[in-house]
This record gives structure tokens, C-alpha cells and sequence, in this order.
């Protein structure tokens, strides 16, 4: 009897650990949930992942199966995602889709059930698939003006070896070029204002630059002038696209986009009709 007490020892620290990580990560899940992150916290992010996935790659011996676990406040697992797309690009490591934990618990109740003694049993924890697992927190994501930052608080755990091969903070900046500066500031402006400043362009683009009209006529050819239009339409059209936000996808919004490509269309041949008329006088 004492020997089968013995025996269950390590069985009984192995369910301890199965219900501390099942405890975990149902705190993880049900706990209230951060707020969304930017789309520049999200590069921010992918900045610091790509650091983390490259410790990663120095530090686990390879080849390797990964498992990533859920990130605390990791907002829609936006972090947890990311890493595992990352570790996934580094070679000889292989990411085990999915919760690591479920992975676990479905690997050690194969092992249980194809065990054929308690000794198979009480190994059971060693035949897990996975070699290593990554967990952590996401400390802070934060923004000011337009300086976008994110640190996250790493642990990778090596099954093989039964020891941490990584226990860091990793940051991540990113930071928008002049352009994207340009294109926020537009983008946050209301659906009305974006289409008077469309307008705007439409009006005045024949005009700022009349002399692609003058070198259209002075090659006296139908094809320069329907190039010339055309380049015009092109143009705004796709600030259409970018700036108002016209697409062809659906009825409503594919109608959109015909009348403004006609009014475009028209308007060009009108104003470059008009402009060279003006020359030849």
C-alpha cells in the first residue's frame, strides 16, 4: 500500500500542475478585457515580437516544437497571434496551433490512455509533444503624438531540459514617415470634409499643371490628349479610392464609385477641352 502511495506522488503533482494551468488561462479568458490597440500599437507590437522571436531562435535548441500561450491583457490576443506568426517564420521551430495548454492536456490524456501501468501513467507528463513553451504579459502599449510603444514581459519554458531558456522584457517602437503622418491627419477628418478636399483636387488639377495640356497640343495628337485625360482620371480616381473610401465592393458603393468616375472623367475633358482653347486663341 505504501508503494502504490509512492507511486501516486507524481501523479498527484501532475494533476496539480493540469488545474494551475487550466486555472490560469481561464483567468486569462474571462478576466475584463483591455482596450484596442491602435493600428500604429500595432506595429509597435510586431516590432517587439520580431525581437522576441529572434532571442527565441538563439536560445532553443533546435528543431523544436513551440507552444504560445495566451498573453495577459492581450487585448483580442492580438500579441499571441503575432508571436506565433513570427516564431513560426524562424527555422527548424515548428508552432503548435492553438493553446498550448489545450495541446497539453490532449497529449498527457493520450499518454494516460494508452498507458498499460501506473509507471506509464506517472510518466505521462514526458511524452507532451511540445518541447517548449512561451508565455507572458503585455506591460504597456502606449501612444504619444505620433511615437507608438509596446513592452512585453517574456517567459519561454523548456520542457527537455525542465528550465527557463527566457525571462526578458522586450520593447517595440514604431514611428510614422512624413506621408502617413499626412494620411492620418486626412483619414480623421470627417466623410464630408474628405469628400469637399476630393473636389478640391478634381477643380484645380488641370489647372496647376495646364502645361501637360500645352505639350498635348503642341503634338497636334488625339491619343496625348486621351493619355493626358486619362492620367487625370487615374489620378483622381485613386484618391477617391484612398481619400473618400469608393470601392466597387457592393451595390451602393459600386455605384459611387461609376458616378464619381464620371463626374472625373468628365470633368478632365472638359477642363483640357477648355485650356486648349484658351491656347489656340
Amino acid at each position: 500500500m505504501k508503494t502504490l502511495l509512492k507511486l501516486l506522488v507524481p501523479l498527484r503533482m501532475l494533476i496539480v500542475v493540469v488545474v494551475l494551468f487550466i486555472a490560469w488561462q481561464t483567468w486569462v479568458y474571462l478576466k475584463p478585457r483591455p482596450r484596442e490597440f491602435s493600428v500604429g500599437e500595432i506595429r509597435a507590437i510586431n516590432n517587439a515580437c520580431a525581437k522576441i522571436a529572434d532571442a527565441c531562435s538563439e536560445k532553443i535548441k533546435k528543431p523544436a516544437r513551440l507552444g504560445v500561450a495566451s498573453f495577459a491583457d492581450d487585448s483580442r490576443d492580438i500579441v499571441t497571434f503575432d508571436l506565433r506568426a513570427e516564431l513560426a517564420k524562424r527555422k527548424d521551430i515548428t508552432v503548435v496551433q492553438g493553446s498550448p495548454v489545450q495541446k497539453f492536456l490532449g497529449d498527457v490524456a493520450k499518454a494516460v490512455v494508452n498507458a498499460s501501468s501506473i509507471e506509464d501513467v506517472m510518466t505521462a507528463a514526458k511524452k507532451v509533444e511540445m518541447d517548449v513553451i512561451v508565455a507572458g504579459k503585455v506591460l504597456k502599449v502606449e501612444s504619444s503624438n505620433d511615437l507608438h510603444q509596446a513592452a512585453l514581459q517574456v517567459y519561454a519554458y523548456d520542457v527537455r531540459s525542465a528550465g527557463f531558456i527566457l525571462k526578458e522584457t522586450y520593447t517595440g517602437v514604431w514611428s510614422p514617415g512624413m506621408l502617413e503622418k499626412v494620411s492620418n491627419r486626412i483619414h480623421k477628418l470627417s466623410p464630408a470634409w474628405r469628400i469637399t478636399l476630393w473636389g478640391l483636387v478634381v477643380l484645380l488639377l488641370p489647372w496647376l499643371t495646364s502645361f501637360g495640356t500645352r505639350a498635348a497640343l503642341e503634338k497636334k495628337s488625339n491619343l496625348a490628349s486621351f493619355l493626358l485625360v486619362s492620367t487625370y482620371t487615374v489620378i483622381t480616381m485613386a484618391l477617391a479610392v484612398t481619400l473618400v473610401g469608393f470601392t466597387i465592393s457592393g451595390g451602393g458603393q459600386w455605384l459611387l464609385f461609376l458616378l464619381a468616375f464620371v463626374v472625373s472623367a468628365g470633368y478632365n475633358f472638359w477642363a483640357c477641352e477648355t485650356i486648349a482653347g484658351r491656347e489656340r486663341m
